[in-house]
């Protein structure tokens, strides 16, 4: 008989008279229920609902302060328990979590978990079961059952899956050697074709008042010569413990493998590590796609915070003991929520590629651990967060969809944060050479030249299309105004790419059937990047250009949008476009920054560039004049047809209302296009 028949038992000398209990059907429906429900059940005799009744009482009592606090007074605990509900939901039933239920009480959801494990428990029975006076804190993602549950998963993905192990490819030229007990760094030999497996550490190096250890060219001997453990940082501290448990012998962390700066360089060292960070950087790409594994520290915010859980993250173990004294173990804590905020970590350019590039990630969370690799995404909890989707699956392009798949990295790529302005392109260089390994497409800052002009029609957005999101300009020269890198969003502020679909929504779901595809109404003549260093994806020298022949149309700032067009949020400190030559509507205006940053006043000319046209819609830089033909972007805007009444059904633009592929409204449309050739441009560079 299974544990969960075995749990709904009457108990050893209970009377045939007993009522059955009236729980179970709708545990099987995984239907909610209330605390008069489960009260009644274990007055039934219903053992396991005997059990959950304390857990209840016990949490909303306030004996698990880390979970509730419990209630003001009595009319407030008897709210409480009336509007509790617990909750057995189709998610929580897999596998070993069939016994997981979820208090929700207030605004807070609780986990209960029952171990079952024969390895940490034996079967018993619950009734009589009582608490003891003191409840422990336990941690969560550094338990032996997980480390069992991680070696499974790693062991499943190595037998039976296609997700990748060490190749050709360039090798680390340095790891971290665990054997013998102690931490050291070596040099790899590339050339006597030993390729070992190793382990990736992704984690936050933290404020620069925070401790660090670093490899550099003063100390690389004596981090040769082994690295005492009192010497490592709590963070690498852990990375090590998890790969020895995990038994890997090297393990790879960029800040003790790449030489780094420090003061008091002398110029002979400043070279030296300029050289190896770029050449190692360039690598980037194949040192992830080769590891075994990466260890993502999703809760670390410094080298010296730790990978594991500590005791105050909202977790309780109660030791319950049975009818014959022995001792079983409840888990109870916050539910795990996957469509939480990100936390820290997955805020940061830098562990963005090393997410998406490794061919396995074990992760440790605030409670458990988790699991992605090209076949699985999953956690202990059973249940996996709805953002992760994608990022689960762009293990890299393919040749049909690269462009697309770019477009989707760098629109989450741009919302991400950085210490160091200047490694917004470094940050990413993994990612574009798994790009150009693909497409063997040139790289201009960010953007491809095969994808040009498309790629050009970028612009910030969070939420719905209405509001403006202002970005803002690094202190120094990093990226052509073309490029998306020339400025660090706000407000995690997504990137987009224009076409009128997205626009449609502020999300990118096409209605192919009743939208025609955008048209390229520019030519593009010629376009470069020089690289600053030897990393071909990283930084770039000034001096980058797009040279175009493009309709230039006379535009003024101001305020407020000419025609009557969807009402759009102007947020202080931006701008739109209040007078457009030939009366064409601003439907949109998104400029790049302030006109402060920008160096611009209302009333100044600009001029609006159409790169795309998708029906009655263009797309359009908006650039500012430097000195001739040269020019700047300052923002981006969509130019609808100017032919609108006063109706409340005027805000939309008539394309998004009708089938602009039917006959009629392609002549319409055909009516409205911009009539390009050769002789009707104007040959423009913009720097």
């Amino acid at each position: 008989m299974s544990q969960l028949a075995d749990l709904h038992k009457p108990p050893e000398g209970a009377t045939n008279r007993a009522k059955p209990c009236t729980c179970e059907k709708r545990h099987l429906r995984h239907r909610a229920l209330k605390y008069i429900q489960i009260q009644n059940s274990a007055r039934n005799s219903c053992r396991r609902c005997g059990a959950y009744e304390k857990i209840i009482l016990a949490v909303v009592d306030g004996y698990l302060p880390a979970l509730f606090q419990g209630p003001r007074d009595e009319a407030e605990r008897k709210m409480i328990l009336d509007e509790l509900l617990v909750v057995r939901s189709s998610m929580l039933k897999s596998g070993r979590h069939e016994h997981e239920l979820e208090l929700r009480i207030l605004d807070r959801r609780v986990l209960i978990e029952l171990f079952r494990d024969a390895e940490e428990q034996p079967d018993f029975s619950l009734k009589g079961t009582r608490f003891p006076e003191k409840v422990q804190y336990g941690p969560r993602n550094n338990s032996d059952r997980g480390f069992e549950r991680a070696k499974g998963w790693l062991h499943e993905c190595s037998e039976h899956h296609n997700c990748g192990e060490p190749s050709s490819a360039p090798y680390p030229k340095r790891l971290l050697d665990l054997r013998e007990g102690q931490v050291r760094l070596l040099e790899t030999n590339p050339t006597n074709g030993c390729k070992v497996r190793y382990v990736c550490l992704s984690h936050r190096w933290g404020d620069p008042q925070h401790r660090r250890l670093t490899t550099t060219t003063a100390t690389i001997q004596k981090n040769m010569q082994g690295i005492a453990w009192e010497d490592l940082p709590k963070t690498f501290q852990d990375a090590v413990t998890i790969c020895r448990r995990m038994s890997v012998s090297y393990l790879w962390i960029d800040s003790l493998c790449i030489l780094q700066e420090f003061v008091n360089m002398s110029d002979d060292q400043k070279e030296e590590t300029r050289t190896d960070f770029a050449r190692e950087n360039s690598a980037m790409a194949s040192i992830y796609r080769n590891s075994y594994f990466t260890i993502c520290a999703s809760i670390s915010t410094s080298m010296d915070s730790g990978i594991f859980s500590t005791r105050d993250r909202g977790s309780h173990q109660i030791k319950v003991i049975d009818d014959n004294g022995n001792e079983a173990l409840f888990r109870i804590r916050e539910s795990a929520q996957h469509w939480r905020l990100p936390t820290d970590l997955e805020r940061r350019c830098w562990t963005y590629q090393e997410y998406l590039l490794s061919p396995r990630v074990l992760g440790f969370e605030p409670f458990d651990i988790s699991w992605k690799c090209k076949k699985t995404h999953t956690c202990e909890c059973g249940r996996i967060r709805p953002g992760l989707t994608f990022a689960s699956q762009a293990q890299g392009p393919d040749a049909g969809k690269a462009v697309w798949w770019w477009k989707e990295v760098i629109s989450w790529y741009a919302a991400r944060n950085l210490t160091y302005e200047h490694d917004k392109l470094p940050a990413l260089s993994g990612l574009a050479q798994a790009y150009h390994q693909v497409t063997g497409d040139a790289y201009l800052a960010g953007l491809w030249k095969a994808s040009l002009p498309s790629s050009l029609c970028w612009y910030h957005l969070s939420g719905f299309a209405t509001r403006t999101n202002l970005s803002r300009r690094p202190r120094g020269f990093r990226a052509p105004s073309w490029s998306w890198a020339s400025v660090d969003t706000l407000d995690s502020a997504r990137c987009r790419f224009w076409w009128a679909s997205e626009v449609m929504l502020g999300i990118g779901v096409p209605y192919y059937s009743r939208y025609p595809r955008p048209q390229e109404v520019c030519t593009i003549y010629d376009a470069a990047c020089q690289p600053k260093t030897e990393d071909a994806f990283g930084e770039v020298l000034p001096g980058g250009f797009v040279k175009l022949g493009a309709i230039l149309i006379y535009a003024k700032i101001g305020l407020e949008p000419q025609g009557l067009s969807f009402q759009q949020t102007v947020e202080k400190g931006a701008w739109t476009l209040s007078y457009v030559e030939g009366g064409k509507d601003v439907s949109y205006c998104y400029p790049d920054c302030t006109l402060e940053d920008d160096g611009l006043e209302l009333g100044d000319g600009v001029y609006c560039a159409p790169i795309l046209e998708a029906g009655l819609q263009q797309g359009c830089l908006v650039l500012k004049r430097l000195q001739g033909q040269e020019y700047r972007r300052v923002g981006f805007c969509i130019l609808g047809k100017g032919e609108r009444s006063g109706s409340p059904e005027s805000y939309y633009p008539d394309s998004w209302e009708e089938d602009l592929t039917t006959p009629e409204s392609e002549e319409r449309v055909q009516s409205y296009a911009l009539q390009c050739s050769p002789s009707a441009e104007v040959r423009i560079t913009i720097v």
